[in-house]
């Protein structure tokens, strides 16, 4: 179902994602509903209703799977759980769902070689690996970089 529509099993507006069959529970009204549906359907003008068929993670799914990334729909959900919203690098806690911008939104790290789904890390250190274009001796001189340059300091 595209758009939302009232529930008489949870007393609220529902929505489903087609992509990974999750229904998304609103609220006892409409206006209400849409300010929740909005934190996990993308706006398009395009739908009756306003918002993407598919939930954000499907999407972003979406867009992994044709990127070539070995990814399944809801495996961000279960990545998050396992890692108890932790970054494996960093260590700090991740935002599930943050702007794209935010240092700390949940980022799907993959190898772009072999489409291999590798966690997630936040996204700081997703930018990070990037600009060093995932090369582990960049990496390592760069560490070798900082610790001479912290001596001197």
């Amino acid at each position: 179902m595209p758009s939302y529509e009232w529930s008489h099993e949870h007393n609220a507006f529902v929505k489903a994602c087609p992509s990974c069959q999750e229904v998304y529970v609103g609220a006892n009204t409409e206006v209400e509903s849409i300010e929740v549906f909005k934190k996990d359907f993308r706006y398009n003008a395009k739908w009756s209703d306003g918002f993407h068929a598919s939930c954000t993670d499907c999407r972003i799914t979406s867009t992994l799977k044709w990127r070539g990334a070995k990814i399944g729909y809801g495996d961000k959900k279960r990545m998050f759980v396992q890692q108890k919203g932790l970054c494996p690098i960093c260590g700090c806690e991740m935002i599930y769902r943050g702007k794209s911008t935010s240092p700390k939104t949940a980022c799907i790290d993959h190898d772009p070689e072999t489409g291999d789904v590798c966690g997630l890390i936040c996204n700081l250190c997703n930018l990070a690996l990037g600009h060093f274009d995932r090369n582990v001796t960049r990496l390592k001189q760069a560490i070798l970089y900082l610790t001479r340059i912290k001596r001197r300091v």
